[in-house]
């Protein structure tokens, strides 16, 4: 398989199912799995938000940013208006957060999203923020103890 393909996220024969919807690369599957067990140790249930995502659904990220059927936020997780933006402007304050496709790591099914479910509620509505991941945030044990 050309190595272009799995750089640019236009193929899946690398990748493995870790979940029900979740596909990553095989050597990543068995890091993560060494990861979650030593998490599970310490008390945090890691799981997976985002795994592998394919070309066309990055592009479909980006346009719906840009379009504004997708919210653009700040660090703070603050909704952002387009407003009197330039496109430039418009452009890179959607690439803070979101790869352009053809760039994204998510591609080759070695980039991760993870969250700890036993610091929230069962019905609790993810949002990848960073204030999420930052002290004082519902996951800041979980980053404390990756960074650790």
């Amino acid at each position: 398989m050309p190595e272009s393909l799995v750089a640019l996220g236009l193929t899946t024969d690398h990748l493995v199912s870790v979940a029900d919807g979740v596909q990553v690369e095989s050597n990543t599957a068995a890091a993560f799995q060494v990861l979650a067990e030593r998490a599970a140790a310490e008390g945090h249930d890691l799981r997976i938000a985002s795994a592998f995502r394919g070309y066309d659904r990055q592009l479909r990220i980006v346009n719906d940013k840009w379009r504004g059927l997708r919210s653009v936020t700040d660090a703070d997780g603050q909704i952002l208006e387009r407003t009197s933006q330039t496109d430039v402007v418009w452009l890179s304050t959607i690439l803070r957060f979101s790869a352009l496709p053809g760039t994204s790591r998510h591609h080759w099914g070695t980039d991760l999203d993870i969250w700890d479910a036993a610091a929230v509620s069962e019905d609790y509505k993810l949002s990848l923020s960073p204030t999420e991941y930052e002290m004082g945030g519902v996951f800041s044990d979980m980053t404390r103890w990756l960074d650790e």
